[in-house]
């Protein structure tokens, strides 16, 4: 169970979906979100709940490192959504974020190959900030390809597509910009009692269908030699049998609120580059990142003035207190969860900043639950806590043969 501050407990407790012979990733996600959430089993889903809970004289410690952080609705815990105000604010539009994005990959083959029809609404697409560039095409087939080899596109390559939009040229690829993927909190919290994960399933839907639009546009648009019919969705590669990966990408999510309302803010991860080589040295540091803040903004709603500046960052520390909830002592939080502003997690959402984190908060919870603490007495041990975990992934820079903050320095809150 959960254990908030005040006397009340939460029953833990989940539903897993298993697909039945032949059916699974089939289908979208947009069309068997509500089966995977029903608890019944269905035509195409078997299904069981799980329940959390300690163990006579034990300590059950919850991390919730997901992409979508519905723990922190279900559970009531205060939370963070969506632009805030000003950076480290609690209040803002929780309806306006980051644009989220269906992966899918495309395979060039060696003669035209028949596949099925996709949806086509073929507006707003194009090259975007790579309109005038002539090589624009082959610059993007390279940019994440997966397998192959040369300079250009060649015969067999797999590339996977994520290409950007831009607000200026009003054009773009796969980015979805027209739409937050999450419901307003007073909706998600409306929606415990029939939870559906808190999803706005028509952004969802509409997510996918841009994806598979940007699929024709891009193969109807391949250079010479090559002819629109030579480039296929890869369905093998992402195991899905409609072609696009298996969930959208997320960019940014719900957020946990820290203790005493520690909120990791992006002025914490960055400074004058003259004057210091890192962002806020924290005492309570468990993690590492170096990721400019990268905002993949909504055409839909406006940004406040503070998002749209540049946001350069230097080789920055998280603290223990990033990865903790203010309400709950036995809960800790990782990677797009922490606790932290939007625009700080527009630096951390990169995955080895998310496998940093990831790794701090397991420990911490393994040491938690060994000696019975909270995270409070957690913080309060932060020394023994940051010897545990420098042992599986480092907390200090070593920038140009020193290491930073280093023995005796100056260290911050």
């Amino acid at each position: 169970m959960l254990r908030p501050s005040a006397a009340r407990s939460w029953p833990s407790k989940r539903s897993d979906a298993f697909p039945k012979p032949g059916d699974g990733y089939d289908r979208l996600p947009s069309q068997d979100l509500p089966d995977w959430y029903d608890p019944n089993p269905s035509p195409r889903f078997d299904k069981q709940t799980l329940r959390f809970e300690a163990a006579p004289g034990k300590t059950v410690v919850f991390v919730d490192a997901s992409e979508w952080g519905e723990l922190l609705v279900l559970v009531d815990s205060p939370f963070l959504q969506g632009v805030e105000t000003a950076d480290g604010a609690r209040e803002g539009n929780d309806r306006c974020g980051q644009s989220t994005v269906y992966d899918f990959v495309e395979k060039l083959n060696a003669q035209p190959t028949e596949e099925p029809a996709s949806p086509k609404d073929l507006s707003t697409l194009g090259f975007g900030d790579y309109e005038s560039k002539p090589d624009a095409w082959s610059r993007i087939w390279t940019y994440r390809r997966i397998k192959g080899l040369g300079t250009g596109p060649t015969v067999g390559d797999l590339s996977l597509q994520n290409w950007g939009y831009s607000s200026k040229r009003k054009q773009g690829g796969n980015d979805y910009p027209f739409g937050y993927l999450f419901k307003s909190k007073a909706d998600a919290r409306l929606e415990r009692s029939d939870w559906q994960g808190g999803v706005d399933l028509a952004v969802l839907a509409a997510a996918e269908a841009r994806a598979f639009a940007w699929h024709e546009w891009f193969k109807s648009h391949a250079p010479e030699p090559f002819k629109p019919g030579q480039i296929t969705l890869d369905r093998q590669s992402l195991g899905t049998g409609h072609g696009l990966a298996k969930l959208p990408y997320i960019r940014d999510t719900r957020r946990s609120v820290g203790l005493d309302g520690f909120i990791l803010k992006a002025s914490d991860l960055t400074g004058k580059a003259t004057e210091r080589k890192t962002g806020k040295r924290f005492f309570d540091r468990v993690a590492l990142g170096a990721y400019p803040a990268d905002v993949h903004a909504m055409s839909t709603c406006p940004m406040p003035a503070y998002i749209s500046e540049a946001h350069e960052t230097l080789p920055f520390f998280i603290p223990f207190r990033a990865l903790t909830n203010e309400r709950f002592e036995n809960l800790l939080t990782a990677g797009k969860t922490m606790s932290q502003s939007f625009l700080a997690n527009a630096a951390t959402r990169l995955h080895p900043i998310e496998w940093s984190s990831g790794t701090a908060a397991g420990v911490a919870a393994a040491d938690m639950a060994r000696n019975g603490r909270t995270s409070r007495q957690e913080l309060e041990n932060i020394n023994q806590l940051q010897t545990l975990v420098k042992a599986k992934t480092p907390i200090d820079w070593t920038i140009e043969g020193a290491s930073i903050p280093g023995p005796g320095a100056a260290i911050e809150r």
